[in-house]
């Protein structure tokens, strides 16, 4: 529902409300950049897998809503790149979160200790996309 914003903001607000758009972008981006805070510092302390992933989906989006309402070229192009990138890993994460949570009926991270060991493969998977979410190269 985010990256579908997102879309909403570049096929039909930028397309209609131009001028209105440029008018409010330093409001806009004020709001972007308190929700990217917000969401950054709050999941620092989240033990819930999901609800950690979905944090840092709010702070990604953030960062494509400043993006957006730069108004530059390279701006935008990084703002459709990064929701692109955002669709693809936080798709992932959730569904690796969810594919834990049927084997062990808990998404409190605390209980993951050692999981490395029982679940190698499974692992390197979950810390490639928690890399890429992070925007690891």
């Amino acid at each position: 529902m985010l990256k579908l914003g997102a879309f909403g903001f570049v096929r039909y607000l930028f397309g209609w409300l131009q001028d209105l758009c440029a008018a409010f972008s330093p409001y806009v981006c004020g709001v972007a950049l308190v929700s990217i805070l917000f969401a950054s510092v709050s999941s620092v302390t989240e033990r819930d897998m999901k609800r950690l992933v979905a944090q840092t989906s709010i702070a990604h989006m953030g960062l494509v809503v400043m993006g957006l309402f730069v108004f530059s070229e390279s701006s935008f192009g990084g703002a459709i790149y990064l929701i692109i990138g955002h669709g693809v890993t936080s798709a992932a994460l959730f569904y690796l979160v969810g594919i834990l949570y049927d084997r062990f009926h808990t998404r409190d991270l605390t209980v993951y200790g050692g999981l490395v060991n029982l679940m190698p493969l499974f692992c390197s998977g979950l810390f490639f996309f928690t890399t890429a979410n992070a925007g690891f190269p």
